[in-house]
């Protein structure tokens, strides 16, 4: 299926109908980002489970210079190469608290 373009509404709806869960949603859009080579994300985030929230199941990129915990935040800078923040963003903590999928920077 391709998750991609589904509406997030759709994401939410087929996730209640039981016609596919967070993680198969997780592993499309992974799979459709690393075969893109377009050079849209400098990093991607470690799998993870999607809380029960509004957000549940939900893909979301992020900007790099948005800490995300034990994820390598460079702002886009050689200068900051191999910064790994001991913590989240608060942007970072609510939409994982949503249950939103943290796909990458």
């Amino acid at each position: 299926m391709e998750f991609g373009k589904l509406s997030i509404q759709e994401l939410l709806e087929g996730q209640r109908q039981g016609k596919f869960n967070a993680r198969e949603i997780w592993e499309a859009c992974l799979q459709a980002c690393q075969e893109d080579h377009r050079g849209a994300f400098l990093r991607f985030c470690p799998p993870q489970e999607s809380g029960n929230g509004p957000l549940q199941g939900v893909p979301v990129a992020i900007s790099d210079e948005i800490c995300v915990q034990g994820v390598e935040t460079t702002a886009g800078s050689r200068m900051l190469a191999g910064f790994i923040p001991p913590y989240q963003g608060t942007v970072v903590e609510k939409l994982r608290q949503g249950g939103a999928l943290l796909m990458g920077k």
